[in-house]
């Protein structure tokens, strides 16, 4: 299982700085989103090899990323109207 989306979590966004500029459309701060990204990039390339080592093995990647930040993006659609931009500075 990969990590999520970790600059969408209120946590992050209240704690961590960040300033306006480091926000995309949907309240995120893309500093943690994108090192999260590239985690997530090198994590699926060890399990590749991972596989290439050992065949018989069954290795599955989840991808949580995409499917945590399509609810951030679609936040109503999902039966929250708070999205967050309601936490950011």
């Amino acid at each position: 299982m990969d990590v999520g989306p970790q600059g969408c979590l209120p946590l992050v966004l209240s704690q961590f700085p960040h300033s306006a500029a480091d926000l995309d459309e949907h309240g995120c701060a893309r500093p943690f989103n994108e090192a999260v990204v590239f985690y997530n990039r090198l994590l699926k390339a060890q399990l590749a090899l991972l596989a290439d080592q050992f065949p018989a093995a069954s290795i599955i990647y989840v991808d949580t990323y995409s499917v945590l930040y399509a609810m951030v993006q679609n936040a109503p659609r999902f039966g929250n109207p708070i999205t967050r931009k309601h936490f950011s500075p």
